[in-house]
């Protein structure tokens, strides 16, 4: 079955006046764009673009006004470009590289380059909210009905990580398929031996091995604990095991959160993000396995 793989909600930025993501040259306009980098967040002009991609831009902000209102300008694309749509401020370009320019109220510019995409990854979508760039496994397992939050990053043939538009990549899970209402989402259906693969813009890459299980096959359990980015909380991501050593992705977890009160929570998926005002016990029940974290013991380990 094929489905559309989004970028989680943390990295899709609302086009709203007042609201950029990069600045061009000449520091007159603020941007945005239908683009992300992974764990690195949403893509500026210091970045390439994987080739075959349809990018958006949208100037959303002049930068010396503070009224809010959205800047009249149009936009217009030089150099080996090719204009998918245009329509005032907004602007869709494939192609190989050149400048996106616009003139109206002000002018500003910035450069845009398409590269060949070397690889493609799939990531855990939880840690994303860390700064984390924690990359599938090659073979895994899955729970059978339990939902799992991916993302993906592309870099070239140097390593670099490139742009890619959140729409555009597409994930298949074959044979036992996948369905959910958010595409971010991989669900599998059926237990047995089963592939995921990736394509994006006519490319596709080696598929991941993932072994299908029942609960009752987690063999051990353990919490992983992450600082947030700005030091803003944790996030707490439940680990598991089969019998034979192989890592279970996105176990099922009912969790029970400092700030959450008595009744446990179930559904939250297997990361939990912890607000620095609410630290204290974290526990987890996994496959039927108590595990817990104190991270008012890591906040005086990290004072001493």
């Amino acid at each position: 079955m094929r489905l559309t793989l989004l970028a989680p909600c943390a990295l899709l930025i609302a086009i709203l006046p007042g609201c950029y993501e990069f600045t061009g040259e000449l520091d007159k306009l603020g941007f945005t764009s239908n683009l992300a980098l992974g764990s690195l967040g949403s893509w500026n002009p210091d970045h390439g673009i994987a080739q075959g991609t349809a990018a958006r831009f949208s100037a959303t902000q002049l930068l010396d006004s503070d009224d809010g209102e959205p800047p009249n300008v149009s936009a217009v694309a030089k150099g080996r470009l090719d204009v998918l749509a245009s329509e005032g401020r907004d602007i869709v370009v494939t192609g190989r590289g050149g400048t996106i320019r616009y003139d109206g109220q002000t002018t500003d510019l910035f450069r845009v380059d398409f590269r060949p995409i070397d690889e493609v990854v799939l990531q855990d979508g939880f840690a994303l909210l860390a700064g984390l760039d924690e990359v599938l496994p090659q073979h895994f397992a899955m729970v059978v009905d339990v939902p799992m939050p991916v993302t993906a990053s592309m870099v070239d043939r140097r390593g670099e990580p490139l742009g890619w538009a959140t729409d555009q990549l597409e994930v298949f899970m074959e044979p036992m398929g996948s369905t959910h209402d958010d595409e971010s989402i991989l669900v599998p259906l059926e237990v047995g031996e089963g592939s995921i693969l990736a394509g994006y813009a006519g490319n596709d890459w080696e598929p991941h091995r993932v072994r299908v299980i029942e609960v009752d096959e987690i063999a051990s359990v353990e919490l992983q604990v992450d600082m947030l980015p700005d030091a803003a909380g944790w996030l707490v991501r439940a680990r598991a095991w089969t019998e034979d050593g192989l890592v279970v992705w996105a176990p099922p977890v009912t969790w029970n959160l400092p700030g959450d009160g008595d009744e446990p929570l179930v559904g939250r998926g297997h990361g939990a993000v912890v607000e620095d005002g609410d630290v204290g016990l974290v526990e987890a029940w996994i496959a039927g396995t108590a595990v817990s974290v104190d991270l008012q013991d890591l906040v005086e380990e990290g004072r001493s």
